[in-house]
């Protein structure tokens, strides 16, 4: 599968889980599958509880998964997992979009380090391991949206769409910079926009200032690395990031190289 590190598992790989149902070890000597592309996940917390879903494209276009982790670290640095409902649409001709579930009880909820999340999905003998893209939901100051689309002159478009959901006072750009864009492939950085750049020294407000307002903030790459070589074809990802001060706003998305033509 593309852009994913094949492990084949000899010992058996066995999870802790804690605040659900204790779910069946995964197999002996599965092939372990480690994806660089995240599944967006939106967490929801409460006073009694910390819910997450997660949405996720199949790449076996034949069956669901069938079944499906939160793995995480604990602030003790134990490891643990809790199991994720799972909700699977689309045809046996078509790719499966697969919505993920999981609501977490309090205390366990609290203890969570969420830098640590990812997901691993199993179907047949094959277990997808992803790492994690956490999003909050409307009670963010900003709703950041990712796309990334082809320019007419062929270059390559990152952007954001932002929605205003409240104001964070004191809330500046430190410079003329108000978007960033990194192109990796897995961790390896191939072009990042700031590289070399610089930038005048200027407060800016955060697009949108007000309330309800949406603005949209993009940035033009020619497909080149930082070297100057044009990347070759294949799966990326592009961290996108406002950065704001005092919190910068970080979101990301995956993207084939090169873009199909519209």
């Amino acid at each position: 599968m593309k852009n994913s590190a094949l492990i084949h598992l000899t010992a058996c790989f066995v999870l802790i889980v804690s605040g659900c149902s204790t779910p069946k070890p995964l197999p002996r000597a599965a092939t372990i599958e480690l994806h660089d592309a995240s599944p967006l996940t939106v967490i929801r917390s409460s006073q009694d509880s910390l819910q997450l879903s997660a949405i996720v494209t199949s790449e076996s276009k034949s069956r669901p998964y069938s079944r499906a982790l939160l793995l995480f670290q604990r602030a003790d640095g134990q490891r643990d997992s809790i199991m994720m409902n799972i909700e699977s649409s689309g045809a046996q001709q078509e790719s499966l979009t697969t919505t993920l579930h999981c609501r977490i009880p309090q205390p366990l909820a609290a203890d969570i380090s969420i830098g640590t999340l990812s997901i691993g999905l199993e179907h047949g003998s094959i277990i997808t391991f992803h790492p994690v893209l956490v999003q909050s939901p409307v009670d963010e100051a900003l709703t950041v949206s990712p796309f990334v689309q082809q320019a007419e002159d062929g270059a390559v478009v990152f952007g954001a769409t932002c929605t205003r959901n409240k104001l964070v006072a004191g809330e500046y750009l430190p410079s003329s910079e108000d978007l960033r864009v990194i192109v990796r492939s897995g961790f390896k950085v191939l072009w990042n926009s700031d590289l070399g750049m610089a930038f005048l020294t200027l407060i800016i407000p955060v697009r949108p200032e007000l309330v309800g307002q949406q603005s949209t903030y993009t940035l033009e790459w020619n497909g080149m690395d930082n070297s100057g070589l044009p990347i070759p074809a294949g799966e990326y990802t592009a961290d996108i990031l406002i950065p704001a001060k005092p919190e910068p706003y970080r979101t990301q998305i995956t993207f084939s190289w090169p873009l199909s033509k519209k």
